[in-house]
């Protein structure tokens, strides 16, 4: 008896679980690295006084930049394996995301651009590749919930 129930509590926890799909990636991301603003330089003068120097000196402002270029495990899910999972439906049911586990602990998901699964549950093939005949992208991209832009190489 204790048998059958430990088989029918496994069986209810592996219906339970994501049906996860990892791949090897090549990642990057576009930020804004701010540059406050850098005030005059001055030219001491005998006769004149504080003179401001031409050129020097700058406004605040941002600046776009791409980070370094990470490879890494990338585990792609539906949005219905996350709306079915977390028990909300913040996501359409057809997106992909892209769950980025850092070494520090922290997490990025990014929301696949232009690209849908009619599958509930990801596979490789469907994140992967393009069209019936197996032609395979070198890149996929979309946006987290920060809104940076990301870049997925295959």
């Amino acid at each position: 008896m204790r048998k059958l129930l430990f088989l029918i509590y496994l069986i209810l926890v592996t219906l339970q679980s994501f049906g996860e799909c990892t791949i090897c990636c090549k990642i990057r991301y576009l930020s804004n690295i701010y540059h406050p603003a850098v005030s005059e330089s001055y030219y001491e003068g005998s006769i004149v006084g504080r003179v401001p120097i031409a050129g020097t000196g700058s406004a605040a402002y941002y600046q776009k930049a791409w980070s370094n270029t990470y490879t890494m495990n990338i585990k792609f899910y539906s949005g219905y394996e996350l709306n079915e999972k977390y028990g909300n439906s913040g996501l359409d049911d057809k997106s992909i995301v892209a769950m980025i586990n850092w070494s520090n602990g922290g997490t990025s998901f990014v929301l696949i651009n232009k690209w849908t699964s009619t599958l509930k549950y990801i596979n490789e093939k469907e994140v992967k590749y393009y069209n019936a005949t197996g032609e395979s992208i070198p890149k996929i991209d979309g946006y987290d919930k920060d809104g940076r832009y990301w870049e997925i190489y295959f």
